[in-house]
């Protein structure tokens, strides 16, 4: 059953918006149920669980606490958190001065699906270190530096903010590719986190690029503990926490990935493609491969010469 309790001891040029949603958006898009720009008071808080919602929280400036999955944690300027409003939640100000956030309530898409992968990281709240930085975000993104040295997070923020103003389906579809951005980018810094924690980055990106070089020889779990020197059961436990596959069904993914290359650019035969990916067993070979693009081999390569053959000039 939902519940809330609050106090809303807010400043008077603060901002709450309580949207429609169109059921196009609901269908296809992250739409937002709620939006805001507050200035919280000593006295402010928000208690709630059982809300079919997710709560994206900005702080400007000031600080703030959240209480979540039994856990505390402070918000302070540039932090920023995450949360499932299915659980219970508690935010407040943690301070007599002003807290200043800006905040989304949304839904749709693959929300769930992000904040799952999301709290992978441990933790529902991140800080201004730990968040992706401008610059690394332009060097993917080339000319799309906020304004006014704004960060990301709070570019697309008060950009949703804006358009919630006049809502419309166009507008639906600018809002969800914005809370898209920033689910990104908080996906990306807590994948960075978890890695970072579990201290296997590197090594693991060593384990795949032999992998990726190795993948016509003969490949196992006691090959890569002898390669890098590690415990053979330590190994595959930190490279499926890091990749999310076990090192044997990675290196079936890049044998696959190297078939589908040679497929499509050699004139190599099923048999020939599936030793050269080191893979003795044809048929195993086929069955992974039909698993994997739902296609056999040959028809997989019909399909692709087909295509080619039809952009042909003249064709």
């Amino acid at each position: 059953m939902y519940r809330q309790k609050s106090c809303n001891h807010w400043s008077e040029d603060s901002v709450w918006r309580m949207l429609y949603t169109t059921p196009q958006a609901k269908k296809m898009l992250y739409y937002i149920q709620e939006a805001g720009d507050f200035t919280a008071y000593s006295q402010y808080y928000t208690e709630r669980e059982n809300l079919s919602s997710f709560l994206i929280v900005y702080t400007l400036s000031g600080d703030g606490k959240l209480l979540y999955r039994k856990n505390e944690y402070p918000l302070r300027a540039g932090s920023v958190f995450f949360i499932n409003c299915m659980d219970y939640q508690l935010y407040q100000n943690d301070s007599k001065y002003p807290w200043h956030f800006l905040w989304i309530h949304f839904n749709g898409c693959s929300s769930l699906a992000y904040f799952e992968e999301f709290m992978k990281g441990g933790t529902p709240v991140l800080y201004t270190e730990e968040i992706s930085r401008e610059e690394e975000y332009c060097k993917a993104f080339p000319g799309r530096m906020p304004e006014g040295g704004w960060s990301v997070i709070e570019e697309n923020l008060r950009s949703i903010l804006n358009c919630c103003a006049d809502m419309k389906f166009q507008t639906e579809i600018l809002v969800s590719h914005a809370v898209e951005t920033i689910l990104t980018l908080l996906l990306s810094a807590s994948c960075k986190k978890r890695l970072s924690v579990c201290g296997a980055s590197a090594r693991i990106e060593e384990m795949m690029k032999y992998i990726d070089r190795h993948h016509g020889e003969k490949i196992t779990l006691d090959t890569l503990a002898a390669e890098f020197a590690q415990n053979k059961y330590t190994l595959q436990k930190e490279f499926k926490r890091v990749v999310g596959l076990t090192p044997t069904a990675y290196t079936i993914a890049c044998r696959i990935n190297h078939a589908r290359e040679l497929l499509r650019y050699s004139d190599l035969t099923v048999n020939e493609i599936a030793y050269k990916v080191g893979m003795d067993n044809v048929s195993h070979f086929i069955n992974l491969f039909k698993k994997s693009e739902n296609l056999t081999p040959g028809s997989f390569r019909r399909i692709w010469n087909q295509e080619e053959r039809s952009k042909r000039p003249g064709s």
